[in-house]
């Protein structure tokens, strides 16, 4: 509110960003998303072990975050605390059982195309070797940058 009692509008991020004339930032599980949908496979065709042209793709599971459920309460410490208020304050509050669970974040889990060769498939590939190819590939290393604890294995053909 401005000194003179009036509402002060500010601007979303995306629209301070828009006046500057700069791109809006788009998060890049986002971008992963849109290329899934679009089914665009993302790279060079240059195999990301070794460099040598190819069309084969490899499939990565990347498990970057998970939607986990919290316990509230509960019941019993809902009625506790409905029994404490009611005695020592006039006002009196209620959990519903509706706020016992609730759930945080949400799963974002994606099979994803790498293009290694048939030569590199042969070859063992350890999680920090699989990320550090996922990493030439820019859309990749965008989200391994946001999840760097994401779980990263060869998806089994």
């Amino acid at each position: 509110m401005c000194s003179c009692g009036k509402p002060i509008q500010i601007p979303s991020s995306i629209q301070l960003r828009k006046d500057a004339g700069l791109k809006p930032i788009v998060p890049p599980e986002e971008v992963i998303e849109r290329l899934i949908n679009a089914g665009t496979i993302p790279g060079n065709g240059t195999c990301t072990y070794c460099g040598d042209e190819t069309p084969s793709l490899l499939w990565v599971h990347a498990e970057c975050e998970r939607a986990f459920q919290h316990r509230g309460p509960g019941r019993f410490w809902s009625m506790v605390l409905f029994i404490v208020s009611a005695v020592f304050t006039p006002i009196r509050v209620w959990v519903s059982e509706s706020h016992d669970e609730r759930l945080f974040g949400r799963d974002k889990v994606y099979s994803l195309p790498i293009y290694v060769c048939e030569k590199c498939k042969s070859v063992p590939m350890d999680t920090a070797s699989l990320k550090r190819c996922m990493c030439k590939v820019p859309e990749y290393r965008d989200l391994l940058e946001k999840f760097p604890n994401a779980v990263v294995n060869v998806t089994k053909s």
